[in-house]
């Protein structure tokens, strides 16, 4: 078996030779330096902005080139720490901070299984890494001691469901090639790759999992997703059985815009039988959500939640209690401006006065979420515009609503209840 020093240098090599991840094409800087604490909060259901007043200390670990910089850009009072364990990654990103004039960030070349953390950050961001490491527990553990007793972390994990296909392709080539090592053939796997989304020869699921990398011309993504030297995936329970081992809370989920654009922005389900909507609603969320990643399987959300220590002194807010707080509230509009860094010619240019958030709610084609979107005004609650429109809102359109409205992916309206 591979030994944790063996696997962070082939992942270091890995991303040194193909430049996995690529240098963003725009940055975002906010011209209110609390607006994303504000929606921190909201994401963890405290809409009196309570549970987190400052974050003096992030660590991003495992920041590639562009996590850190962007997390700089959104915490812009912070410190932040990004480590990673790839050497191109951190030059070009410190590259990328001079062109944007930070001085909250500081980069260095470090592998999370070297770090030695105690009680010293207040909000820690870890995605996409301990999956790819031999002892996910181990790396969890040192996350968990460097994070302040009222910290909290972003975490995460790939999902089993979305992996069962490209977990099969890795184990035929490794057979093919007969060879553990596929990063010994790397610039041959890759061909083959390549070739095969192109023409498979088979009219399976595997085939139409491949034709969806056959326009792909960078070969970093393709590398990214099936030259790892190890991969370790999850369900929920699996998850939090992890997280529980290590002292840790799963808190709640994160919905990234890539599951939007998937059409996966759900851990609910709304069946249509009764006696099961209701037995399925009476869990508690772990098990609910559990139920959700079996049932939805490859439909199931990204694996990205919110965790704090078991000791934290927080209560968890369950999913139901946030939904119903939020049903009693009033919102205001988040008008916060907005600068633009566009990549062009290998250099950042500056783009100011470029206004607030894109107003784009019309696309996703929900006439209540619209309804209320253009309803919303800081004098009434949430509850009343719904009377007044004769909106009926189940439980999973309720949470889905919520989430499209007032959380850190979906920034649109700010807590009136807040500071």
């Amino acid at each position: 078996m591979l030994e944790q020093k063996d696997i962070e240098s082939k992942i270091s090599n890995l991303y040194n030779k193909y430049f996995i991840p690529y240098s963003r094409k725009i940055y975002y800087s906010y011209s209110s330096k609390d607006i994303w604490i504000k929606f921190l909060n909201q994401d963890l259901g405290y809409w009196d902005h309570s549970r987190i007043k400052e974050l003096p200390k992030i660590w991003v670990a495992g920041c590639g080139i562009n996590q850190a910089i962007n997390t700089a850009l959104r915490f812009p009072e912070s410190l932040v720490i990004g480590t990673d364990i790839s050497e191109k990654s951190i030059e070009t990103a410190k590259n990328t901070i001079k062109q944007l004039n930070l001085d909250n960030v500081l980069l260095r070349v470090e592998g999370l299984s070297e770090s030695d953390y105690t009680n010293e950050f207040d909000y820690i961001i870890c995605t996409g890494v301990i999956h790819n490491n031999p002892n996910p527990l181990t790396l969890l553990r040192k996350l968990e001691r460097a994070l302040k007793p009222n910290g909290v972390m972003e975490l995460m994990v790939y999902n089993k469901f979305h992996m069962l296909i490209s977990e099969a392709y890795v184990e035929g080539m490794r057979k093919i090639f007969n060879s553990g090592n596929l990063e010994q053939n790397l610039d041959s796997i890759l061909q083959s790759i390549n070739k095969l989304t192109k023409s498979y020869p088979i009219n399976n699921l595997m085939g139409e999992f491949l034709s969806l990398f056959k326009d792909v011309k960078l070969k970093g993504e393709l590398a990214d997703k099936f030259l790892q030297p190890i991969t370790h995936t999850y369900t929920i329970s699996e998850f939090n059985n992890l997280l529980q081992s290590a002292g840790l809370e799963l808190l709640h989920p994160i919905y990234k815009k890539e599951d939007r654009y998937k059409k996966e922005l759900t851990w609910n389900i709304n069946f249509e039988a009764d006696e099961l909507n209701e037995k399925y609603l009476d869990k508690n969320d772990i098990e609910r959500w559990d139920i959700s990643n079996y049932l939805m399987f490859e439909k199931s959300p990204m694996i990205w939640f919110y965790a704090q220590k078991k000791e934290s002194g927080f209560k968890r807010l369950s999913e139901n209690e946030i939904n119903q707080q939020f049903l009693e509230l009033s919102f205001y509009e988040n008008n916060t401006d907005i600068v633009n860094y566009i990549l062009d010619n290998d250099k950042y240019k500056k783009l100011d006065n470029v206004g607030n958030q894109e107003k784009n709610i019309n696309k996703f084609n929900d006439p209540a979420l619209t309804t209320l979107y253009y309803a919303i005004h800081q004098s009434k609650t949430i509850q009343d515009i719904l009377k007044v429109n004769k909106i009926e809102l189940n439980y999973s359109n309720l949470n889905k609503t919520r989430v499209m409205l007032t959380t850190s992916e979906y920034p649109f309206f700010i807590s009136a209840n807040g500071y």
